[in-house]
């Protein structure tokens, strides 16, 4: 064999290669706790046809120079600058077709979903500034409400004609336990303030600044809570008032002693005395879906038949529906200039004075007639003393198909 075929190390014996352990697997691991600074772009979030643009596009169109008139930082004056009504406005515009309705929920989303994230913009904010907000400018809403009712009614596409109402019951902000009778509002009206003269007096003559801060912020509290519970005595005394004067007059004779009828007559005229919560002096007790009694505001909500859009919101304080359809049609004549032709509603807004008031204005009412005692009785027949708009609707309840 020659030096090239054997090359340099041809003489030397092939050995084998022991095979070993090659160690364990390499890979990256995912560190969920390391802060990471990411970049990235706002308007690459969303698509182009994403909804949130088209909540930005309506928002950027309407005139909020009552909000922006409100902002107390100025140009060249000190002071922390508040987040763009816009933008917290197309927030809340963007939440309502989401369905969000809870300023926490909606802060968490401006931070986790991209259709918020992107309208947000990086502009500072929490939920407390967003509650708030949305209390603060309810003037501006409503009329944003009526605008874009109108415009849709303007181009044809929500027809006014036919309008349903109802309410629905929506949980007060108010425990049970806040409920007190009229006495008691004013025995605790005359402690907080004996309190609070307190309270000035040591702040006056502690040399402590800390504890004066302190005692400052207490007495804070308890002005607040005075304010409150005035409140509710106001309301409370007018409540008592309208009842005085609604009273009926008691009957002239009492049954006599030891019949079955005077402890009946007793019971039945006791009435309870009326009390209003000291932390929502607004509040009622009312009848929930549920069939029990809680702290809850009547919210009624007017909307086009056709279409399902709403023209017209109200809050009652009143555990019944009766008697708010009138209220809700003077809403409607307000806000568009417009009288309805007919009015939807269910049978707890059946009241024989809003019927007789919407017909003789040119409004026919269809709810539903009240169920009689004798089921032989023909419902259509007027009853004596019925004036004619309650005898034809009355009439048209039953003989009409439609109704």
């Amino acid at each position: 064999m020659t030096e090239d075929k054997k090359g340099l190390f041809g003489e030397l014996p092939v050995q084998d290669v022991p095979v070993g352990d090659g160690g364990k697997p390499r890979y990256v691991e995912a560190e969920r706790s390391t802060i990471v600074f990411e970049r990235f772009e706002f308007d690459g979030l969303i698509g182009i046809d994403h909804a949130a643009r088209v909540v930005w596009a309506y928002v950027e169109r309407l005139d909020l120079s009552a909000l922006y008139g409100a902002i107390r930082a100025r140009a060249h004056t000190p002071g922390r600058p508040p987040p763009d009504p816009r933008v917290v406005l197309a927030l809340w515009l963007y939440a309502c077709i989401e369905g969000v309705g809870s300023a926490r929920q909606l802060e968490r989303l401006t931070e986790e979903h991209n259709g918020f994230r992107w309208l947000r913009g990086g502009v500072p904010l929490n939920y407390h500034l967003l509650s708030d907000f949305r209390w603060q400018a309810a003037e501006v809403m409503d009329r944003l409400l009526t605008q874009g009712v109108a415009v849709l009614w303007s181009e044809g596409l929500v027809d006014l004609a036919s309008l349903s109402q109802d309410g629905v019951r929506i949980r007060a902000s108010a425990g049970a336990s806040s409920f007190r009778r009229l006495e008691t509002l004013k025995h605790l009206l005359d402690e907080v303030r004996v309190r609070i003269v307190q309270l000035k007096q040591e702040i006056d003559s502690d040399p402590e600044a800390s504890t004066r801060r302190q005692r400052a912020a207490r007495e804070r509290v308890l002005r607040e809570r005075e304010e409150r519970i005035a409140r509710a005595l106001e309301a409370l005394q007018e409540l008592e008032a309208g009842q005085a004067a609604t009273a009926k007059p008691p009957p002239p004779e009492a049954p006599p002693p030891g019949s079955g009828e005077g402890k009946a007559a007793k019971g039945k005229a006791r009435k309870k005395e009326p009390r209003w919560s000291t932390t929502d002096s607004q509040a009622r007790v009312m009848r929930m879906p549920d069939g029990g009694w809680r702290p809850a505001y009547n919210v009624q909500l007017t909307a086009d038949h056709e279409t399902g859009v709403i023209v017209g919101v109200d809050i009652d304080t009143t555990g019944s529906d009766g008697g708010l359809m009138a209220p809700a049609v003077e809403q409607v004549q307000q806000r568009y200039k417009y009288r309805p032709n007919r009015w939807l509603a269910d049978g707890g807004f059946t009241s024989l004075k809003d019927i007789i008031a919407l017909t003789r204005k040119g409004i026919t009412v269809f709810c539903p007639l009240k169920p009689r005692r004798n089921p032989a009785y023909d419902p259509a027949t007027p009853r004596p003393g019925d004036p004619p708009e309650i005898a034809a609707w009355r009439r048209r309840m039953v003989d009409d198909a439609e109704a």
